[in-house]
């Protein structure tokens, strides 16, 4: 398996030596679980989605099969690094890989209309950052998903979100919160 891996990542590193851009994304849509085999460490797997893949998708193919391997590849990375982190809280390469996987999978999502998975993503990063969140992390996650139904169109659920978040904040601010802290850590929403 690893000897198979190794020559399909060869076999793709020559097609983009050779410059033959299209044919290395195609040969990589077709042999994508050996070359993730073959970069077998994860932060080097996410640079190489991130800073190759990503770069030669949106040269070879049209904008919304490009986003859709981009879309694929980071989803597999913040999985990995899901893992990580659940496995190791003290990992910080992980954590600061699973922030990144984040905030790349949010764009994506975004550009391409996929609410639902964003805010599938929401609940799963928070999961993994604050497993039992406090009211102020409460309202951030709702403050988070306002903003994706107010995308999808959905004033009414954005705005129950978004009152959710005040209630939630202003409940903190009573019980004695920091409302300097408050401002600093939920994006302004006091």
């Amino acid at each position: 398996t690893y000897r198979e891996a190794d020559e399909t990542w060869h076999k793709f590193v020559y097609l983009c030596n050779e410059d033959k851009i299209v044919e290395a994304v195609n040969f990589y849509r077709e042999n994508q679980a050996n070359i993730n085999v073959a970069l077998s460490h994860s932060v080097v797997r996410f640079r190489f989605h991130d800073e190759v893949l990503g770069y030669l998708a949106y040269e070879a193919l049209p904008e919304p099969e490009a986003q859709a391997l981009m879309i694929e590849a980071m989803e597999f990375d913040f999985m990995i690094f899901e893992s990580q982190v659940v496995l190791n809280p003290y990992n910080e390469t992980a954590a600061t890989y699973f922030e990144y996987a984040y905030r790349m999978l949010q764009e994506l999502y975004y550009r391409t209309d996929r609410h639902d998975d964003m805010l599938t993503l929401i609940d799963r990063w928070f999961a993994v950052v604050e497993p039992n969140p406090d009211r102020p992390a409460q309202a951030l996650i709702a403050t988070r998903k306002a903003e994706v139904y107010y995308a999808k169109g959905d004033d009414e659920m954005s705005l129950k979100l978004l009152r959710e978040a005040k209630t939630l904040l202003e409940t903190e601010l009573r019980n004695g919160g920091n409302a300097e802290y408050l401002v600093d850590n939920n994006n302004g929403i006091l």
